[in-house]
């Protein structure tokens, strides 16, 4: 037991002598887990991006000589591969007090729908839909009556649903005296969505709101 123990105090040793002066960490943890392979965590002074630490880190593990485990003679190091040693990226974090405030560390924006527009060509009469990403889809309408079923086909290829979904039925109605626009949908799987939007615009760019947001739940 005491061999085992020594051996296992050497991996720890040779471990942190591998990694030591890597530049942007403030502190490193090394434990070992049950069947003695070790698990490595690293704190980040914020000096230097996490991903630059992470690769400076898997390149003196995969260059330097792997530890041995004197009671078993077999590798505890790196021939268990990296994976089983080193935390993924996301266990390298920076001390708490350094970290940036969640909302500008996850900040990102919400696509919304941009436009929804009615065009006749050559080829006939298609729905155009595009979103503040740079997302665009087309949907053909097949009659005068489809122009509905058109809309609802082209936002749902924005909102990447597949298969797209079918429409159910739209309804005006005055709420406080303000006209709003319902629709219902009904997907592949039989689960419906609802959404809703104010007329203060055309009727395809509210018809297209609405299905965007009984996309959007």
């Amino acid at each position: 037991m005491m061999d085992a123990a020594n051996g296992s105090r050497s991996a720890v040793a040779a471990l942190r002598r591998q990694l030591d002066g890597v530049a942007g960490v403030a502190a490193l943890d090394i434990d070992l887990r049950d069947d003695g392979s070790p698990l490595i965590r690293v704190q980040l002074d914020g000096t230097v991006p996490k991903e630059q630490v992470g690769r400076e880190i898997r390149r003196r593990l995969a260059g330097g000589d792997p530890p041995e485990s004197p009671d078993t003679g077999r590798r505890s190091g790196l021939g268990r591969g990296l994976s089983d040693i080193l935390a993924a990226d996301a266990e390298i974090e920076p001390p708490r007090q350094l970290k940036p405030p969640a909302t500008v560390e996850s900040h990102v924006r919400t696509p919304k729908l941009t436009l929804v527009a009615v065009e006749e060509t050559v080829g006939g009469i298609s729905v155009r839909a595009a979103d503040s990403a740079g997302g665009l889809a087309f949907s053909p309408v097949e009659d005068q009556r489809s122009v509905n079923q058109a809309v609802v086909s082209a936002v749902g290829r924005l909102r990447r649903e597949r298969p797209l979904p079918r429409l159910v039925g739209v309804e005006v109605r005055e709420v406080s005296g303000a006209p709003a626009l319902t629709v219902v949908l009904e997907r592949a799987d039989g689960r419906r969505a609802v959404g809703a939007a104010l007329v203060d615009g055309g009727m395809p760019f509210t018809l297209g709101t609405a299905v965007w947001k009984a996309l959007s739940d």
